[in-house]
């Protein structure tokens, strides 16, 4: 019997912005969980199946919020829930600390 792969996620629950490639608009989404391989989110813009989206992370510094890290990614599969939308996504490149050093620094406990 096959076995069901599937990565250890964190659970964890952020804002970010996410935009598809060919929109320059971002949209604030809420991140539930994050893998080394891609993420779940919570949105209420239409994103689409197959859409090429980023990831825009942000931290807390001195009482504001920064940008940190825009990752690539794919929309894998998309829910509607309510009014909103969750979507999965892919990342599309291998987050590492030498690509996404502060995003790796959140990931380090969790092995893909």
């Amino acid at each position: 019997m096959a076995e069901n792969h599937r990565p250890k996620r964190r659970q964890l629950l952020a804002d970010v912005k996410i935009k598809a490639l060919n929109i320059n608009l971002w949209i604030p989404a809420a991140l539930t969980n994050v893998s080394k391989e891609g993420l779940c989110l919570y949105v209420m813009g239409d994103l689409k199946k197959k859409d090429r989206v980023l990831i825009k992370f942000t931290y807390l510094e001195n009482g504001s919020m920064k940008d940190v890290e825009e990752v690539p990614g794919v929309i894998r599969w998309k829910s509607a829930v309510g009014s909103y939308n969750a979507a999965g996504v892919r990342f599309e490149v291998k987050v590492d600390r030498k690509t996404y050093p502060l995003l790796n620094k959140c990931l380090k406990h969790v092995k893909a």
